[in-house]
């Protein structure tokens, strides 16, 4: 009898365990997708910025002038996105990875 008790303990943490972990994986799966979401959605204002620009072709200035824009919102932010994560002390392996998928 006491075995059979002892199992059904080890049984019911191993549930418990599984549950948990399960738990984790649906919250972690949840903030991929929104990440996803919110990458298509910048992409698709990049997308917009450039379609835009291009109407800009003829003229130097204002091409010159929309580049330079373009330059200075996303590159200048996404190096100050960096700095932020290495002070906030984000994970660079992250980065590092994402870096070597591009």
């Amino acid at each position: 009898m006491k075995h059979f008790s002892r199992v059904k303990t080890n049984l019911e943490l191993i549930v418990t365990d599984l549950q948990l972990k399960m738990n984790g994986l649906i919250k972690e799966n949840k903030k991929l997708r929104e990440r996803i979401e919110q990458q298509y959605a910048e992409i698709k204002q990049f997308k917009e910025e450039i379609h835009n620009m291009l109407t800009d072709i003829k003229d130097y200035k204002l091409l010159k002038k929309s580049i330079v824009r373009m330059y200075k919102k996303y590159v200048n932010n996404q190096e100050m996105g960096r700095l932020k994560t290495k002070i906030v002390g984000g994970d660079s392996n992250l980065h590092a990875k994402q870096t070597k998928e591009r």
